[in-house]
């Protein structure tokens, strides 16, 4: 069975319950399921949690014939952890649109409710210039929903700026929800052989 890894959402673990069957569906597609371990609370900066994901990893051993799936802030932190590690193919999934060069996507009341939810560095790089860019042996896919607003121009700027093999993929009728149907439908079709 091959591997894939999953960074959740933030805030968000394979214990809540809309995550629990996510390793049965996945495992039908020959994959074998990897919640990889954050602590949004102690990690408090994407950088933080990019570290102890990468430290994790490495505890894995060679990631070059896995998969890597990141949901929302999670995606945001594929973004940097493909930059240690080498992964058959990564998957952006519904990419949050938190970062320097996101600011103007923003009114200043959303601003400070973002960052009272996240903290202080919510915004730590421009996307475009200094997380993408890098990585450039990487295959990636761009999943979003059409239903997701700011994600969506999100994803389409990660893909322009995407150095390696690339997809995008906007999901008709899909939300902000990794376990939403049509959501788990394209995963499902990009997971089988």
């Amino acid at each position: 069975m091959k591997t894939l890894y999953i960074i959740p959402g933030y805030g968000e673990s394979e214990k809540m319950r809309k995550y629990k069957h996510l390793k049965t569906v996945f495992a039908k597609c020959g994959y074998y399921a990897v919640f990889l371990t954050v602590d949004w609370k102690a990690d408090a900066s994407i950088r933080a949690v990019a570290t102890t994901v990468n430290k994790e990893l490495k505890s894995y051993g060679d990631t070059k014939d896995t998969l890597l799936l990141g949901f929302s802030f999670g995606a945001c932190i594929v973004a940097l952890v493909s930059k240690k590690h080498t992964f058959k193919q990564v998957l952006f999934c519904s990419i949050s649109p938190y970062f320097k060069d996101d600011l103007s996507l923003w009114s200043l009341k959303t601003l400070q409710k973002i960052k009272k939810y996240f903290g202080d560095e919510v915004f730590p790089k421009s996307l475009m210039r200094e997380t993408f860019p890098a990585v450039k042996n990487q295959s990636a896919i761009f999943l979003v929903g059409s239903k997701e607003g700011e994600c969506i121009d999100r994803a389409k700027r990660a893909f322009d700026v995407w150095e390696g093999k690339k997809k995008l993929v906007v999901i008709p009728t899909a939300n902000h929800n990794l376990t939403n149907i049509h959501y788990l439908r394209r995963i499902k079709r990009i997971l089988k052989p």
